[in-house]
């Protein structure tokens, strides 16, 4: 999710669900063996997101690469049809 006030980001969470529709950032490492784990690299994508700017010039976190991918598709589905006032959904995974 990102929002912008006066045409500006001004905050930015990434988050990925399961297919239970459980939040990866809350999961455990017992429930969902990742390493580094969600909870770790997620506020850090995030960041990355505010920082870019409103572009998808995102960097990526090393190890997670298909959110990385998602968060650039992410933005750039805000990009290409995002509208002032309008909540734009981005479902699914970009290719790797």
């Amino acid at each position: 999710m990102v929002e912008y006030k006066d045409g500006a980001m001004v905050s930015a969470v990434f988050d990925s669900y399961d297919a239970d529709g459980n939040k990866k950032s809350e999961t455990t490492p017992e429930n969902y063996p990742m390493d580094p784990a969600p909870a770790d690299w997620m506020p850090e994508l995030s960041d990355q997101i505010l920082k870019a700017g409103g572009t998808a010039e995102i960097d990526g976190i090393t190890g997670a690469t298909m959110a990385s991918n998602n968060a650039r598709a992410m933005m750039q589905a805000i990009l290409d049809s995002g509208k002032p006032g309008e909540t734009v959904t981005v479902a699914g995974t970009a290719e790797e």
